[in-house]
């Protein structure tokens, strides 16, 4: 029993935290980039939007 036991703190529970840990980073990164494709996006609908504006000054005058 106390070799199962010194074979479980070993092995499985540091593996069992690497796990744990590499899930939370790839979490992190994903919703890390989706945060910056939104705001990738909002910065291209504004620039769209100016151009197009500024488009249909030029072409008035």
């Amino acid at each position: 029993m106390n070799m199962i036991l010194t074979i479980l703190k070993l092995i499985i529970i540091p593996y069992f935290l690497y796990c744990l840990y590499t899930v939370f980073i790839f979490f992190l990164t994903l919703i890390l980039s989706i945060i910056v494709m939104f705001i990738d996006l909002e910065d291209d609908k504004k620039n769209r939007m100016n151009n197009i504006k500024n488009g249909r000054e030029r072409s008035i005058k």
